[in-house]
């Protein structure tokens, strides 16, 4: 006969005590994480949209010839995106609060959800590599208060930079 005064296994306080502790854990890793993967998600929205400007721009130079006076409004029949709206309000960069898209800044909504917002009312203002053109993305594309929009500058020469980085952002 076997000996019956030895138990193997775990007492029901030691189980409670482990899963109190993986809650603790998770309780402090799953935000970080959650967090970490809305970032990724519109890094990699955000650089598709710097790609959707630039090739749209590469478009407009072969077909017209890019002045000082071309516009986003002018580039945007070269962008791929959903629909034109002119009634959301999106967030704009750190410290400024919101913008209201309307007929005259109307957004682009792109395959990902986000708003691109173009314009005829700026434009390159001459032809040196530093004119640039300036346009507001907002990943999610609407507001929420957390100002997570990035500004995408596009120069004359056909580099893209940006403005106002939200830190969910890096061109790395």
């Amino acid at each position: 006969m076997g000996n019956r005064g030895h138990n193997l296994g775990f007492t029901l306080a030691e189980l409670l005590i482990a899963l109190v502790i993986l809650g603790v854990i998770a309780t402090f890793t799953i935000p970080k994480v959650l967090s970490s993967q809305q970032s990724n998600q519109w890094k990699s929205q955000a650089k598709e949209v710097a790609s959707m400007i630039s090739g749209a721009y590469s478009v407009y130079q072969s077909e017209n010839s890019a002045s000082a006076s071309t516009t986003t409004a002018d580039l945007s029949p070269y962008m791929n995106y959903i629909s034109v709206d002119t009634s959301t309000t999106i967030d704009y960069v750190t410290g400024a609060g919101t913008f209201n898209c309307s007929a005259a800044f109307p957004c682009l909504k792109t395959h990902s959800g986000g708003s691109l917002v173009v314009t005829s009312m700026g434009s390159f203002g001459g032809t040196s590599a530093t004119d640039c053109l300036n346009m507001l993305y907002d990943p999610d594309g609407i507001s929420l208060g957390n100002e997570d929009s990035i500004i995408f500058m596009l120069c004359f020469n056909g580099r893209i930079a940006s403005l106002g980085d939200p830190a969910w952002f890096s061109w790395d």
